[in-house]
């Protein structure tokens, strides 16, 4: 009787979406609107239909009283905990909860069905914050295996953050949570005790990410906390198949499966700026591979993280196969440790095809510590040195004062396009250069550097007395070599008589050196151009292209033009065009042009030369009165070289159909003169 009137109250009263709180209600079917109640209790599935929004406010418990879940196909799902007041998924009774192979003490979780194909409509918006998700279970014998506490499929607009993920279960895929074919954020969440996977049966098939499992999506994993969370295959916090995700600012703490115990990703290429990086990998487990990491088949970066006291059968702290090639930059890799033996206790290769790349990392043992079908590579600026932890308070893994991994990383990191803060919340970078490893240390650290110029002209010859100013002191002619200066910013300026200064500015962080190079002043000279008709009167109007530019009606004197050969083409409406060359040296030039008027505009002709027909949509036609073409060059008004031919005839067709409609510039030669012209040409 009282699910009868419970759909009753739905249909007929419903102000009861924007009630107040101290009240309790009890849902089945579907749903939508406004949950503002103390507590909801959930008496059968729940579905967010198309086309409805539902809204959850801070505080609200909602209890489901048996294996039933919340279905999402709407426009939009808002669940707006907070901090103090999280919205908590529950279950009322978790008897039977750990058995994965029955429904028994758990609720189903929540079922986000996105766009599939593009011919959809747009997946749902789906916002959780500050969810408290915990005991529900995607067993063996439900529809869906995947996804304890959330599940996504398809896509839509996806934001979870803040929330927890407490004990949820499921067969295959995802304790607390999966998506695909999805972009999901995650951010500041907590993945706790979730659980992938079942007992060995004779399917001999396992369950990827304990926490949280991803395949065929991109998105970002941030700032989150996996801990205690197991999987019987792949990735005990996190696992990832075929994605471009990027992982960032995570701690992967106590997590356990046979190959990853922190994080598995495998078939992925992360592209940049999408990497793995800032991230704490600790006290993780495998059974047998890669008790931090397991790579199989990935490429991608990997910057500053630190991966610390994990352990495996191999590879305590990382582990490649099937051609994983990571990008390993600024990395930490200590006290990691295998059963094997400690010559891969902190890197186990596979196979032959994988191939990690170390650059500017801190290694246990160096090569030593890498172990497997062996590591043809170089330890690029990598270190062995113990990395000197506090080994104190909220984050132990800080750089102690003495650490040799301060100012040791990559002073390229920039280019990383890394977070502006550490693990920590620190600023990075904090000395000029970045910290190996998760964190920044933030102390002060005065390191000296040395700077050494080469100073060429422009055919790469040395030379020897140029004057280095730095940071507004300058210094003697021929003094090249500066050591001992203080690690920063650095302005400078390269001068020498009879040479233009070249000045710039240089971040030190490391021994460095610059090459710089002076160019010859040369002198300037002014080109005037004197524009008449056939009666010898002046025309003051005419426009001129110099050099490839198109300058206003009316001027003809250009200034500080350097030595050389320049283009030129004058014209006025009414007149013919007339172009050419001129040849700067060591003087001013005088350039004087006669327009001839009137002209026909369907055919230009000159003494020697005829071309038509102007405009021109499909073919251009160039005659020589004198002898054979040499060449036709047709630019346009900026200059590009848009057509080149060498015709040796006295009659040359060009195809001009393709040409994108505009003024272009035609310049014809042969053995004895030449002409520039400008012609209409294109469809």
């Amino acid at each position: 009787m009282k699910k009868f009137l419970t759909i009753i109250i739905f249909l007929v009263c419903p102000f009861w979406l924007l009630a107040s709180k101290n009240q309790t209600i009890e849902v089945e079917g579907a749903v939508s609107g406004i949950w503002n109640y103390d507590t909801v209790y959930v008496i059968g599935d729940i579905f967010l239909n198309p086309g409805y929004d539902l809204e959850i406010e801070a505080g609200v418990y909602v209890e489901f009283q048996g294996f039933y879940g919340l279905f999402v196909e709407g426009e939009s799902l808002q669940v707006n905990g907070t901090t103090e007041n999280p919205v908590t998924f529950s279950v009322n009774d978790t008897t039977g909860l750990y058995n994965i192979f029955v429904p028994d003490g758990a609720w189903k979780g929540i079922f986000v069905f996105g766009q599939q194909d593009k011919g959809q409509q747009k997946g749902p918006t789906v916002s959780l914050q500050n969810c408290h998700i915990e005991f529900a279970k995607a067993p063996f014998s439900a529809p869906l295996h995947h996804g304890g506490g959330l599940y996504i499929i398809g896509g839509g607009s996806y934001e979870i953050q803040g929330s927890t993920f407490f004990r949820n279960y499921a067969y295959f895929n995802g304790g607390g949570a999966y998506y695909s074919e999805a972009n999901p954020t995650f951010s500041n969440n907590q993945f706790l005790e979730n659980f992938a996977g079942h007992p060995p049966t004779e399917e001999e098939t396992y369950g990827y990410g304990g926490g949280l499992y991803g395949m065929h999506g991109r998105g970002e994993i941030r700032e989150n906390l996996f801990s205690g969370n197991w999987a019987s295959g792949m990735g005990g916090g996190l696992s990832l198949d075929s994605c471009n995700t990027h992982i960032v600012k995570n701690v992967f703490e106590n997590n356990d499966a046979p190959l990853g115990g922190g994080l598995g990703v495998l078939r992925s290429e992360f592209i940049f700026p999408n990497s793995i990086s800032g991230n704490l990998f600790m006290d993780n487990h495998a059974m047998f591979f890669g008790g931090g990491i397991a790579m199989l088949t990935f490429k991608g970066d990997m910057f500053n993280n630190t991966i610390v006291n994990n352990h495996a059968g191999y590879g305590g702290g990382l582990y490649c196969n099937e051609g994983a090639m990571p990008n390993i930059q600024n990395t930490i890799f200590w006290g990691n440790t295998a059963g094997s033996s400690p010559n891969d206790s902190q890197v186990f290769i596979w196979d032959t095809t994988s191939d990690p790349q170390f650059y500017y990392s801190v290694i246990e043992f160096g090569v030593d510590g890498i172990g497997g079908a062996g590591f043809d590579g170089e330890l690029v600026e990598c270190i062995e040195e113990d990395p000197v932890f506090v080994n104190q308070g909220e984050h132990p893994f800080q750089l102690d004062e003495n650490s040799p991994a301060i100012v040791a990383g990559n002073p390229d990191s920039g280019e990383f396009l890394l977070p502006e803060t550490d693990l920590a919340g620190n600023p990075r970078v904090q000395n000029y250069r970045i910290d190996i490893g998760a964190y920044e240390y933030q102390e002060t650290v005065e390191y000296f550097c040395t700077m050494t110029f080469v100073v060429l002209d422009e055919n790469n010859d040395t030379i020897q007395d140029a004057a280095i100013t730095l940071n507004g002191q300058q210094y003697d002619a021929g003094v090249y070599v500066f050591e001992d200066l203080p690690a920063g910013n650095y302005a400078y300026e390269v001068n020498k008589d009879g040479y233009y200064e070249t000045a710039g500015e240089h971040l030190l962080v490391q021994d460095t050196t610059l090459d710089v190079t002076l160019l010859q002043e040369t002198a300037s000279y002014t080109v005037t151009f004197n524009v008449e008709n056939e009666q010898g009167e002046p025309l003051q109007d005419a426009w001129i292209i110099f050099d490839g530019t198109e300058h206003e009606a009316g001027v003809y004197v250009f200034e500080n033009i350097s030595p050389g050969t320049y283009d030129y083409l004058v014209g006025k409406d009414g007149y013919e065009d007339s172009g050419g060359e001129v040849v700067v040296e060591n003087e001013d030039v005088e350039v004087d042009i006669t327009l001839l008027y009137p002209v026909s505009a369907a055919v230009i002709s000159s003494t020697y030369f005829k071309i038509y027909p102007n405009p021109a949509g499909h073919n251009l036609f160039i005659e020589s009165k004198e002898g054979r073409i040499k060449e036709v060059r047709v630019m346009d008004i900026s200059g590009r070289t848009a057509y080149y031919g060498r015709p040796e005839g006295n009659l040359y067709r060009i195809d001009v159909s393709g040409f994108e409609t505009g003024y272009y510039l035609i310049r014809v030669k042969t053995s004895e003169s030449s002409i520039t012209r400008r012609v209409l040409l294109g469809n």
